[in-house]
């Protein structure tokens, strides 16, 4: 068995868990895959896609949605999926997926080799509400929405308040099992 991994998009703390809002405010919705997490970042920062060495390249697919509700627009609702793959330019065995809600100036729909498991996949946009305290129907601070499609695992280590650390060598999310 060969393992593969996702690394957090960024440094920062986990806000939202698969359990729900870290405040207590309510479960924390799941769109295109399970095991959604939120991960605090300041806006402007770029996002990342992180994985193991084993993963050779990625495919990407723009998937707009209302993560958390479409009533604050792009790029609020601006998704990307990130299709993972064994061999070079889309090759060998698919992987799994990762879904990221909330990118600001997604990158192109394409076909992209990572051979060093680095690709910035867009920016966090600013808070949704004006001053990022309103109770809206989400966590309304800067912030990557995360979820695994097809995982094995996710790291258990995730909780509530932890740093979720960005890199290649940082904190993973979710395994894949081939």
């Amino acid at each position: 068995m060969t393992y593969y991994y996702a690394y957090s998009p960024g440094t920062g703390t986990i806000n939202a868990t698969p359990s729900g809002y870290c405040d207590g405010s309510g479960s924390h919705p799941s769109v295109f895959c399970s095991s959604p997490i939120d991960v605090g970042l300041s806006s402007g920062t770029t996002l990342y896609y992180y994985g193991s060495g084993l993963i050779k390249s990625v495919v990407t697919v723009r998937k707009p949605t209302s993560t958390c509700d479409s009533s604050a627009g792009s790029p609020w609702k601006d998704g990307l999926e990130v299709q993972l793959y064994s061999d070079v330019d889309g090759g060998g065995n698919y992987i799994g997926s990762i879904y990221y809600g909330h990118v600001q100036s997604p990158i192109a729909d394409g076909t992209y080799n990572t051979p060093s498991g680095t690709l910035a996949v867009g920016t966090v946009p600013g808070c949704r509400c004006s001053n990022c305290t309103s109770p809206c129907s989400c966590y309304d601070g800067a912030h990557s929405h995360i979820e695994g499609c097809s995982i094995d695992a996710l790291n258990s280590a995730i909780s509530c308040g932890a740093t979720a650390y960005g890199g290649t060598s940082g904190t993973w999310l979710y395994r894949w099992v081939l």
